[in-house]
């Protein structure tokens, strides 16, 4: 089974696959490796890679470019509000202070989150990687940039859930150019260490690691979380990703663990330090005696915070102090021999994500826009098919055909021929596929008792 990996560039894309023999680009529809990032709503249908972009210039505000630079923003930050200034399309304001995008499709206006947008271009992408790979692909690494914030990296996986992906990684660009680097370099040198920068110089923004790229702190009900070393940051900017600390508390109830940004001048303008709030329980069987609660908490794979588990540990064994991370080593439980544990239920509000129920509705929604670009596509096609069909018809009735029709059945045919061409780029030029399945049998019925005749 092959990986595909997705490049979303501000101005183009690129599809990756791995094989046995290295990375391939992958070509889209028109052979090319690039795929403009750009979604464009028409009168009927969305088009995308050059189409979309060619329809940009007929069509500006109905056409989306650039979402890369909206995704997890709100439409008051600065950053967002100097961007508008360029881009042609009408935005408002959504509920939770995110941005709408406002156009023209199937005769009404629509609204559309960018991280929706972002998922139609996810979904036409694995296509175009199905359509290469001649089988369906689930497994999926995406690149995005490393100063994405928590909110940007959950956009882009709700994203990839509306389009029917599964993402394994969101992997770090100068990640993945590293690796792309080291796979095959095989000539480092043997006395010391080499050290090597890479850099991606974008379409919007240039970027240099693999690292956490924000402080983040946490805080529960009972104040900060802190020990004598941490200064009161749980995952400090530069972590390597993934990293993993466990937290032990002790509690009779249901509590919430906070999660932020320790240093607000780290952020790009306008960005909440807010990430999420965890509550943790409720703690079952518990009393009015405090329990011992372990939590596992995770800066994963994707750069994003979230909790991995969270225990009741009951027993014996080593105790922990309440608002200590404990080191790595004791996340494998090894200084709790004898003790039972005893799973507790982890919910997330996430500040500014999308919850399950809007997840789910944007995935129908979703669902539906692209069985409509797939009737529209197919009514294309069987217009091309009967248009084909005409022009082949006219060449043979007076050629191959002469022997099997009398002069007078060949003027029929000619005249029925000519007024399905007319007809075709008059009344039928945006007909339904059914109208031209029925136009082609006709003729075709035509043309077989002519040969029987």
């Amino acid at each position: 089974m092959s990986v595909v990996g997705f490049d979303i560039g501000n101005d183009n894309c690129v599809i990756t696959v791995v094989k046995q023999q290295g990375i391939d680009v992958l070509l889209n529809d028109e052979s090319n490796r690039e795929t403009p990032t750009v979604v464009c709503f028409g009168e009927k249908q969305r088009f995308f890679r050059s189409s979309g972009a060619s329809s940009a210039m007929m069509n500006p505000r109905s056409t989306v470019t650039q979402v890369k630079r909206l995704i997890g923003r709100r439409l008051k930050d600065p950053e967002v509000q100097t961007n508008l200034k360029t881009l042609p399309f009408e935005t408002s304001e959504a509920k939770d202070g995110g941005i709408l995008v406002n156009l023209k499709y199937l005769g009404e206006t629509h609204s559309f989150a960018p991280v929706q947008i972002l998922a139609m271009l996810f979904s036409h992408l694995k296509d175009v990687a199905e359509k290469n790979l001649e089988m369906p692909v689930v497994d999926y690494v995406i690149g995005i940039p490393s100063y994405f914030t928590d909110l940007q990296r959950r956009a882009y996986l709700d994203a990839a859930k509306i389009a029917g992906l599964k993402p394994l990684r969101l992997m770090h660009d100068c990640a993945a150019t590293a690796l792309s680097y080291g796979i095959y370099k095989t000539d480092f040198s043997s006395t010391g260490p080499t050290y090597v920068a890479f850099i991606d110089i974008g379409h919007c923004d240039t970027q240099v690691q693999e690292s956490n790229p924000f402080s983040v702190g946490f805080s529960s009900d009972e104040g900060p979380i802190c020990t004598p070393s941490s200064n009161g940051i749980l995952f400090p900017r530069g972590l390597s990703i993934p990293s993993t600390k466990v937290l032990t508390f002790q509690r009779s109830s249901q509590f919430h663990l906070d999660a932020f940004y320790a240093d607000p001048n780290e952020l790009p303008a306008g960005v909440s330090s807010r990430i999420c709030t965890f509550t943790i329980g409720p703690l079952q069987g518990s009393s009015n005696d405090k329990a011992r609660v372990k939590v596992k908490v995770q800066l994963n794979l994707h750069g994003i915070i979230a909790i991995e588990s969270a225990t009741v540990v009951s027993g014996h064994g080593d105790d922990f102090s309440m608002h200590s991370p404990s080191s790595e080593s004791s996340a494998d439980g090894s200084r709790d021999r004898g003790n039972r544990r005893i799973n507790i239920p982890v919910s997330e509000t996430v500040y500014g994500g999308m919850t399950m129920a809007q997840l789910s509705e944007a995935h129908e929604r979703e669902l539906e826009l692209t069985q409509q670009d797939r009737i529209v596509e197919q009514a294309k096609e069987k217009k091309n098919a009967l248009e084909s069909y005409v022009y082949e018809m006219h060449n043979k009735l007076f050629n191959t055909l002469r022997s099997f029709a009398s002069d007078e059945e060949r003027e029929g045919i000619s005249r029925s021929l000519q007024e399905t061409e007319e007809w075709l780029y008059g009344d039928g030029d945006d007909e339904t596929e059914n109208a031209y399945t029925t136009k082609m049998q006709d003729l075709k019925q035509m043309m077989n008792e002519c040969h029987k005749a």
